[in-house]
């Protein structure tokens, strides 16, 4: 039979008061939230955050009871009013939309809290921008390059040559589709631009 391998966690312990557990609190729980916990009112450290957070990583991954498989990494988070880590006594606050206990699981913890089909969702939506982008100056390029050639030719008449007001005429005439895409394309990046 098969050996379970059990994951190795530890139990790191920041204040609210310094800037590492100010900063850390916010980018797991958010600023607006850490910002609306109370503050210290009397001591040495009048005016700070009051509060300390713990946060449980995995060092090794492996099995881990009423988990499950883990990965090295951040595994759950809280903030109490105690240094020593038990999950009692905990501050609430408004978070993900409801009073509650700041504590959670990594699968809502940074990032705002988006869930990981919206982080996808706008991965493929800037994705999708920047290959409609790439896609609107190659065509816009190719388009303005082919034309540059035949206005060279062009240039290469005298000015008052009545054969070069007859080859601009057939330009435009027999070139009105790139010239089209050139404005086309051109309308295209300005709308990208704006978003």
């Amino acid at each position: 039979m098969p050996r379970v391998q059990y994951c190795k966690t530890e139990i790191k312990t920041a204040f609210l008061n310094t800037e590492f557990g100010y900063n850390y609190a916010c980018k797991l729980f958010g600023q607006e939230v850490i910002d609306s916990l109370p503050l210290i009112t009397r001591g040495q450290r009048k005016g700070q955050r009051r509060g300390c957070l713990h946060w449980e990583k995995a060092i090794e991954g492996g099995w881990m009871h009423g988990v499950g498989v883990v990965r090295p990494g951040l595994l759950r988070a809280w903030i109490s009013n105690y240094f020593d880590n038990r999950q009692e006594d905990l501050i609430r606050a408004m978070w993900l939309g409801r009073e509650q206990e700041l504590r959670g699981e990594v699968s809502v913890l940074g990032d705002g809290t988006k869930t990981a089909a919206q982080k996808y969702t706008e991965r493929a939506a800037q994705h999708h921008q920047e290959t409609e982008i790439e896609t609107y100056t190659n065509m816009r390029d190719q388009a303005l390059m082919e034309l540059d050639g035949i206005l060279e030719v062009i240039d290469m008449f005298p000015a008052d040559d009545p054969g070069r007001k007859f080859a601009l005429s057939n330009v435009v005439t027999w070139n009105a589709m790139k010239i089209r895409t050139i404005m086309a394309a051109c309308d295209q990046l300005d709308r990208l631009a704006k978003k």
